[in-house]
């Protein structure tokens, strides 16, 4: 069967495009598949991509991809030109299934292919979070406009999976009925050889919006502690994470096996939504406990492997969760707990029940 692949065409790698080369090699195991949106510049030179799996590179004007313009308009603009793309690439590979996460599509009846939409951030789609009201004002002409877009575009698809139940119930709210498939997770990718409880306190991202703001408050309060921040971190932020003698700044990393190996806690302080947070289950894996906000997904992805943070500007909670945590008797606990949930999330699991729902909602030529 021919599959087509929709990602969203960003130089940056995230969570939503490692789960969707998961996903990819996976299905390229039976199939053959062409993805949209997947650069070959963000995959590692050793990757073993299967035959089956062609790459198409997509090239955007760079005018679009720089911030001259309201988030949801440059957004908008890139979605219309990537949607021109891939339509003009779906007539030439003439797919059975086209299936997209990012950015939102509307694919033509007329080019017959079954249309699947993971929607792996309900504000990608339909809103942002922002901190300051005169960015609100600055964006709501253009999230109106690309809400009711993309609502369009989900009630035209064949079927809409939502990565998390907390996902699922915020579409149910605008009239969109979807199945959960959680992000496609390789554990084996991500299991690491650990001696002990570990040295160092892990927060993995680069924005303001996943709470490095937190971990850098968390940090000065605790200053025997060792903070570990992976992630492309802007120059100003170096700068403040520099004065701060006990957080080291490593950078991204593609190959998280080596963090998770000296890891004793990750932490989670997102100030949004999150729609789920594989960061929970890939250090999980490792016998590694979460302390997260208590927003959005997250719970969903911590599960009983972590503490969760309703206030999350309360500095003295997150430091109450370190400390239950660093406990060896109580580290223990949380620890196997951690590996159980993340067990729980596995790829196969995941695989399967999306396997499931793809087969049996979609009137496909073969089964996948």
């Amino acid at each position: 069967m021919r599959i087509l692949f929709s990602g969203y065409p960003s130089p940056f790698v995230g969570g939503g495009e490692v789960s969707a080369l998961t996903l990819v090699k996976k299905l390229a195991q039976e199939h053959d598949v062409t993805t949209f949106g997947i650069l070959p510049a963000q995959l590692p030179k050793e990757a073993d991509l299967p035959d089956r799996i062609t790459l198409y590179k997509v090239d955007l004007p760079h005018l679009l991809t720089r911030r001259l313009f309201p988030y949801h308009l440059r957004t908008l603009l890139l979605e219309l030109v990537a949607s021109n793309m891939l339509s003009n690439l779906i007539g030439n590979v003439q797919p059975e299934l086209v299936i997209a996460q990012e950015p939102a599509i509307r694919v033509s009846r007329r080019q017959k292919a079954r249309v699947l939409m993971f929607v792996r951030s309900y504000d990608y789609w339909f809103s942002s979070f922002y901190p300051s009201w005169w960015k609100r004002v600055y964006n709501e002409p253009f999230t109106r406009f690309r809400s009711r877009r993309n609502l369009t575009i989900l009630q035209e698809a064949d079927l809409v999976l939502a990565n998390s139940k907390f996902t699922a119930k915020k579409l149910y709210k605008v009239g969109i009925k979807t199945g959960v498939v959680y992000p496609f997770i390789d554990l084996s990718s991500y299991e690491a050889p650990r001696d002990g409880r570990g040295e160092f306190i892990l927060f993995a991202s680069r924005t303001y919006l996943k709470g490095v703001d937190i971990v850098l408050q968390i940090a000065k309060e605790l200053p025997d502690q060792k903070f570990v921040i992976v992630g492309s971190i802007t120059e100003s932020l170096k700068e403040e994470i520099r004065r701060h003698k006990n957080v080291e700044l490593r950078g991204f990393c593609y190959n998280m096996q080596d963090v998770y190996a000296k890891a004793k806690i990750v932490l989670v302080p997102s100030l949004s939504e999150e729609s789920f947070g594989r960061i929970p289950i890939e250090a999980g894996i490792n016998g590694i406990p979460t302390v997260a906000s208590n927003r959005g997904g997250l719970p969903e992805s911590v599960g009983e492997g972590g503490i969760l943070i309703k206030d999350i500007w309360d500095i003295e909670k997150w430091i109450g969760a370190i400390e239950r945590l660093d406990n060896p008797k109580t580290h223990v606990e949380f620890s196997e707990k951690a590996i159980e949930n993340a067990k729980r999330l596995g790829f196969e699991k995941t695989f399967q029940e999306f396997k499931e729902l793809v087969d049996t909602s979609l009137n496909l030529p073969e089964p996948l």
